[in-house]
């Protein structure tokens, strides 16, 4: 057998290659003297089956060395010979999209929450797994084919949706491998179309019985529903199986778990050989927050019961009002949610009193320093009085990242009677916009296309444009709106 693939050593972008024809090309090097390469920088030639630059870019950094379609090596393959690959090379030269200033002000987090290019400046590309121009026109519709119970909506917040699902269970199940493993691999819009999916099934008040009726619901593309079908006629999901086995997702998974790193740094060290922990460590490149995120690992993996919460919350309520009594101390998040066990605890803190609300994370990381509580900030964000007041309202309802416009410290706290440490995010909210901090996204798409109102956790607007200006809805409309008594101004400063 010819073997003129002697000494060279391919890394295949997997990505969206059929398994069948994975193998074949895997079979083709090795029978013919190649060898395959774990790492890019081990590499003489990537292979991948991707055309476009911009979806190349998402998996390869920058590099010299060649990137060919696998097409080449099956037409080695025919021909009995190495041939000429310059009719199969792909360019990673293209127009880098703007960055928005989103991205912008998440990199300062360092790694911790990442917004991908797919999501941030590749709104035109439309892909399989994504709504079908139907379905995104579409608000509520009803078809008679499912279930009469079901409110099909591409709405999720008009739907409650159950932690798990009373139907559709094991079906969800392999979806959401499916979604963490677009994610992973940095297809944050394929990802999203997996979470609209699976949100609709969730809610679902019986089990799916078809393709036909699978596909009328909101939020299932063919993509989706072809991976229905295979559930329904074979009992699971065959890519999920396998994803689930692989080597790269279950470290991926892991790495991507560690605090301050997401799927870009993950996919970054798994490229340089790293499978453990103690690898990454070594890493000369480490932020101060990923070394952090890496020795607090096996603490942060330790889900808090509402018990072990209540237990830090009652240290917050008595440290944070032995000083100023009149604070409002609010657990949001999976906590506010009714989730028995939780990753990390929220917690909004406000005053009536401006002045003091404006001092207030200062005053409390301190005093908790002091008293041994926290152990480590993670993060810390802190906006002048002066500079609050010089942002008006019309410009944070453009601002697409609202939290970071509020006070917050991001910690490592120490729970006394487990004697780990907890990740608790204190977050301060002046009182005027208490409210929607506690609240959060809530309902935000639903807000801003159907109500013509846009919500954030600074606060709730009205899409009303007057002379280039947004008008806020006043803030006794939003405390009346949530249902929170109102306390007149004059008397926050009492």
């Amino acid at each position: 057998m010819s073997r003129f693939f002697k000494n060279w050593k391919f890394y295949i972008i997997d990505i969206k290659i059929p398994k069948d024809r994975l193998d074949n090309c895997k079979n083709q090097i090795i029978n013919h003297g190649g060898q395959l390469a774990e790492t890019i920088e081990c590499a003489d030639v990537l292979l991948t089956i991707l055309k476009t630059p911009l979806r190349l870019a998402r998996y390869v950094p920058e590099t010299q060395k060649p990137i060919c379609s696998i097409d080449w090596v099956e037409e080695c393959q025919k021909n009995g010979q190495r041939v000429p690959y310059d009719g199969y090379l792909i360019s990673l030269n293209f127009e880098k999209p703007y960055e928005t200033s989103r991205s912008l002000e998440k990199e300062n987090l360092g790694d911790t929450i990442e917004i991908s290019q797919s999501e941030s400046s590749i709104s035109d590309e439309r892909t399989s797994e994504s709504y079908t121009d139907e379905e995104q026109n579409s608000d509520i519709e009803t078809v008679d084919d499912l279930n009469p119970h079901f409110l099909n909506t591409k709405y999720e917040c008009l739907r409650p949706t159950p932690l798990m699902p009373e139907h559709n269970q094991s079906l969800v199940e392999l979806l959401e491998v499916l979604e963490h493993s677009r994610e992973l691999n940095g297809e944050g819009r394929n990802a999203l179309a997996y979470r609209h999916a699976i949100s609709a099934l969730k809610v679902y008040p019986c089990d799916i019985k078809s393709y036909k009726e699978a596909r009328k619901i909101i939020g299932i593309g063919p993509k989706i529903g072809n991976h229905i079908k295979e559930f329904l006629s074979k009992g699971t999901i065959p890519e999920a199986e396998e994803i689930m086995a692989s080597e790269k997702y279950q470290t991926l998974d892991l790495f991507s778990r560690v605090y301050g790193v997401g799927h870009k740094t993950a996919l970054a060290w798994y490229r340089k050989g790293y499978r453990t922990m103690r690898e990454c460590m070594k890493d000369p490149y480490l932020t101060h927050v990923q070394r952090l995120g890496l020795e607090l690992f096996d603490d942060f993996q330790k889900k808090m019961s509402r018990r072990d919460i209540q237990e830090i919350l009652n240290i917050l309520d008595k440290e944070i009002k032995s000083i100023y009594p009149n604070c409002i101390i609010t657990p949001v998040g999976g906590y506010r949610r009714g989730k028995e066990f939780n990753g990390d605890l929220d917690v909004v803190i406000s005053h009536p009193q401006e002045e003091v609300a404006n001092n207030l994370l200062n005053v409390i990381v301190e005093m908790l320093l002091d008293s041994g509580y926290l152990k480590h900030k993670l993060f810390y964000g802190h906006i002048s009085a002066k500079n609050k007041k010089s942002i008006p309202n019309a410009l944070f309802s453009f601002h697409r990242n609202v939290m970071d416009k509020l006070d917050k410290c991001f910690c490592a706290f120490i729970q006394p009677s487990a004697q780990i440490c907890r990740q608790v995010d204190l977050i301060i909210a002046p009182y005027s916009q208490y409210p929607t901090a506690v609240l959060g996204w809530t309902g935000e798409d639903y807000a801003k296309k159907e109500k013509k109102m846009t919500f954030a956790s600074h606060g709730l607007f009205s899409n009303v444009i007057s002379r280039k200006r947004i008008h806020a809805i006043s803030e006794r409309d939003v405390f009346d709106i949530l249902g929170i008594p109102w306390l007149e101004p004059e008397m926050r400063n009492c």
